[in-house]
């Protein structure tokens, strides 16, 4: 173990320590209340945040092969081949959100059973990405020089499922995009024509958090892209290790923070405590030491 792998692997190891607490007490507080559980933004927030989950481990074990050179016996590839598809998932689950706050601030009418299928079709791409990994004829492996992830261009299929793990997050990165144009174009209209959005303010908020998800990830899948097709260098270590902080600042790091910070009720179920319930005990306090 050297000092400059030790530089390399800790924050590997050391953010998502810290964090996943705050993701598994988010996704509890989701599947927990009934309120988010019968709310399709929600719903589909939740699958998001299960995926999320799901890719913590990938970094920690990525973190102890950079700084101990090993392969940990094959774990930090096969938790490698889950991240790599569950990202995919996670951008094309952003779409389904936005089609979600199409329908509900733009009065958009489509069959609910619409976002069941999409989401449905999610998981089963993103399984039979992780599943194709499994196989000998596509993969990954760690580089051998500081042990980084990197798809194994020897196995034949493995260009295919890069199609996949490419093209089609850019696909519906576009579709997102146009659709909260769409959304954000609706709303001024209503504000110019109207002098007001006659929408629930929460309903805002919920949009607010969703588009700053989408830039999160698409950005960070269009750089990837732009990296990986432009730029001849993407294959050496130092390409490699800035693909995967940067996925591991905004899959893992930003989303608990977005939550925390513009969603209230998530906020205080997180944290334990509920404004309105301290305010009330203060003045409780208050008037039994006027009494006193």
């Amino acid at each position: 173990m050297d000092v400059n792998s030790l530089y390399k692997g800790l924050p590997y190891i050391i953010i998502p320590t810290l964090v996943a607490p705050i993701h598994l007490r988010i996704l509890c507080v989701l599947l927990r209340y009934e309120e988010y559980r019968k709310m399709q933004c929600y719903k589909i927030m939740t699958h998001i945040e299960v995926f999320d989950c799901l890719i913590i481990p990938y970094y920690i074990c990525q973190g102890l092969s950079t700084i101990l050179k090993s392969q940990l016996t094959g774990l930090t590839v096969f938790f490698g081949s889950i991240n790599a598809s569950l990202l995919t998932c996670i951008v094309c689950m952003d779409m389904v959100l936005a089609l979600n706050r199409l329908k509900v601030l733009c009065d958009v009418k489509y069959p609910t059973a619409i976002d069941k299928v999409l989401q449905i079709t999610i998981w089963l791409s993103g399984a039979v990405s992780f599943g194709i990994t499994l196989l000998p004829f596509a993969g990954f492996k760690l580089s051998e020089d500081e042990f980084e992830l990197r798809a194994d261009l020897n196995r034949p299929w493995t260009k295919y499922n890069g199609i996949y793990l490419s093209f089609v997050p850019i696909f519906c990165s576009l579709i997102t995009f146009f659709i909260y144009l769409f959304v954000c174009a609706v709303l001024a209209y209503k504000r110019i024509r109207v002098g007001r959005i006659n929408t629930n303010a929460a309903e805002l908020r919920l949009l607010f958090q969703a588009t700053l998800r989408f830039v999160g990830d698409s950005g960070v899948e269009v750089i990837m892209f732009i990296m990986v097709n432009l730029t001849p260098g993407h294959t050496t270590s130092f390409y490699l290790r800035m693909f995967h902080y940067m996925a591991l600042l905004n899959f893992v790091c930003v989303p608990p923070l977005v939550f925390l910070i513009l969603n209230r009720s998530i906020r205080e179920r997180v944290l334990g405590f509920n404004m309105y319930q301290i305010g009330s005990t203060v003045q409780v306090l208050q008037v039994e030491r006027m009494r006193t």
